[in-house]
């Protein structure tokens, strides 16, 4: 069973492969597959095979910027060195040249004015590919430019198949797979493995101890994230857990409210760690705004 993904955007990236045009932007939640169905895009126009694992493939004709561990933003010297490999001779004048920019929503303002000249000035036959998990996030003459493709969510039970078809889960296994992934395909995936597995049950329980903790039981979590660096995993699984409380029907518009509010304070956090800003710092902020509402 091919990988899971909704029937439009299945049928755009098979329209993408046998028409390649110049620039497209994929985005939708972090994941969802963007990245990978870019590389299956770019396997097929280059006449290259599968591999097994997709994010070791490399081509003299593909280009890949990615966000570098530890810097904020991609810088302007990456797009630099993109746009001299893109201008090198191609190993065959026949094949397309494709750069993928993965995280174009966390470019800097230098990076994203060098590429902008890029799409307006490249070489015949050259693709970008543009992947965002957040569209707002996108330079609004960047997005002008592109093709936009939305990674729309995954049915569950269409996930649940996949996972037994292609990894060898049973009914029960594959159910609480794509129950902890929140359906998100790629996640999915990487909890196949059971170490994987088995840490993000434990982040989901830490979460639940959060939400109904007293505060020095947030603050202790908050710490215990933290040291385990695993303070914008915490925060994304609170924000999901925040957000399905939301939207479970709630007596009282005091109450509906209360949980919107909530949900911001969540996302302002998580903002804020991607900033850079220490982990633990935002959770205990976090813990003592939920606490005051």
């Amino acid at each position: 069973m091919d990988f899971p993904y909704s029937n439009e955007v299945s049928k755009k990236i098979c329209h993408i492969k046998s028409s390649p045009q110049q620039v497209y932007l994929f985005y939708g939640s972090q994941g969802i597959g963007k990245l990978r169905a870019a590389h299956g895009i770019v396997r097929t126009i280059l006449n290259q095979q599968m591999v097994d694992d997709y994010k070791e493939f490399v081509h003299p004709n593909l280009t890949q910027l990615d966000l570098i561990e530890g810097k904020k933003s991609i810088s302007i010297n990456q797009v630099r060195e993109m746009s001299e490999r893109i201008w090198q001779t191609s190993v065959s004048r026949e094949l397309q040249k494709i750069a993928i920019i993965n995280g174009i929503d966390r470019i800097s303002t230098e990076g994203a004015n060098a590429l902008l000249k890029n799409l307006e000035d490249s070489p015949p036959q050259t693709t970008f590919i543009l992947i965002a998990s957040s569209l707002d996030n996108v330079l609004p003459t960047i997005r002008s430019r592109s093709q936009l493709v939305y990674f729309a969510p995954v049915n569950s039970s269409v996930l649940q198949e996949y996972l037994q078809s292609n990894h060898r889960l049973n009914a029960k296994q594959a159910a609480e797979v794509a129950e902890l992934a929140h359906n998100m395909p790629e996640v999915a995936v990487m909890l196949t493995n059971n170490d994987i597995l088995e840490e993000s049950r434990e982040l989901q329980q830490e979460v639940q101890k959060y939400i109904n903790g007293t505060i020095s039981q947030k603050f202790l979590i908050a710490k215990t994230m933290h040291d385990q660096r695993l303070g914008n995993e915490f925060v994304s699984e609170l924000s999901y857990a925040i957000w399905q409380q939301s939207s479970i029907l709630v007596h009282g518009e005091s109450n509906q409210r209360n949980s919107v509010s909530n949900l911001e304070k969540v996302l302002q956090a998580q903002t804020e760690i991607i900033a850079n800003v220490s982990s633990r710092t935002a959770i205990e902020n976090l813990a003592l705004q939920l606490e005051n509402n």
